[in-house]
């Protein structure tokens, strides 16, 4: 719900957040701030989280067909059915196409065909789904530990190293955490960031359209900034962002992922109500 909530105060998740600070939009580089800021600000609860979360354990497997014994396919299958049913509506009725006078315009279909073909590279050649916001953490832990070193190396969640196992395919070893360090999370999500930053960029360069948005309203960009810190406290809680649990967890009916869209829904239209009544008012 935090998650949810924070991402409309943006406008962006922590995705968006990095292609429209690349094309110069000032809040989007404040709301990155914020996600660094709640990122570091996570790492001090971490402990009391923790416990409190396996207080709340539900289960001791990962997915609904695990917890309920069943194979994933069945599961699946009238899912598949009922999506496919209205693409083929939607395919005949010529909805899938939408008329667009933008230059560079990609059909929605097209990018979520591009997006699932690189979820799949991701998990095929890293050994799991498309992240950034451990990087996020990481990136608060090496800003952190400038100022105050001492502080940073006495924190648990800084010294955790979750990732820890060896890919199917390639037999490697990666392993890594939010520490301030290069490691396995490192080489995988540091990339993504920069070819995300990149990406935009030049398409944006390519359009003529790059400029600075720096005429912003201070409430917008104060309410940026809250909305960031709001998704990097978050997205640590959860633990993970929407495009890990959307396009990584819920394929395969995570109970953790299957528990983020349920929350993101109400937390989304509960910043909608604050974004109406109090920063575009």
């Amino acid at each position: 719900m935090l998650f949810g909530f924070g991402m409309v105060l943006v406008g962006g998740c922590v995705v968006g957040t990095l292609y429209k600070m690349a094309v110069g939009r000032l809040p989007s580089l404040v709301a990155f701030a914020g996600l660094l800021a709640g990122s570091a600000l996570y790492a001090e609860i971490h402990p009391w989280w923790t416990d409190l979360a396996r207080r709340g354990h539900l289960a001791s497997t990962v997915t609904l067909p695990q917890i309920l014994g069943l194979p994933l396919l069945p599961l699946l299958a009238p899912l598949v059915v009922v999506a496919g049913f209205w693409l083929l509506r939607w395919a005949r009725q010529g909805l899938l196409h939408q008329e667009s006078y933008a230059e560079g315009h990609l059909q929605p279909w097209k990018a979520a065909l591009l997006l699932a073909l690189l979820s799949f590279a991701s998990t095929l050649v890293i050994g799991m789904p498309m992240g950034v916001t451990t990087a996020y953490a990481k990136l608060a832990g090496m800003l952190e530990n400038l100022i105050v070193p001492g502080h940073v190396a006495n924190l648990a969640f800084f010294a955790a190293e979750p990732l820890n196992f060896i890919h199917p395919l390639w037999g490697l070893p990666l392993k890594g955490g939010p520490g301030p360090h290069l490691d396995g999370i490192a080489l995988a999500q540091f990339p993504l960031i920069a070819g995300i930053l990149c990406g935009a960029a030049l398409s944006a360069l390519r359009l003529g359209e790059w400029r600075f948005y720096a005429r912003v309203p201070i409430k917008q960009c104060l309410w940026a900034f809250v909305g960031g810190t709001l998704m990097g406290f978050a997205a640590r809680m959860a633990p993970a962002c929407n495009v890990w649990h959307l396009m990584g967890g819920l394929p395969i009916l995570a109970g953790q992922s299957l528990l983020f869209v349920a929350g993101l829904f109400p937390g989304a239209w509960l910043g909608s109500v604050v974004l109406r009544r109090y920063v575009i008012c």
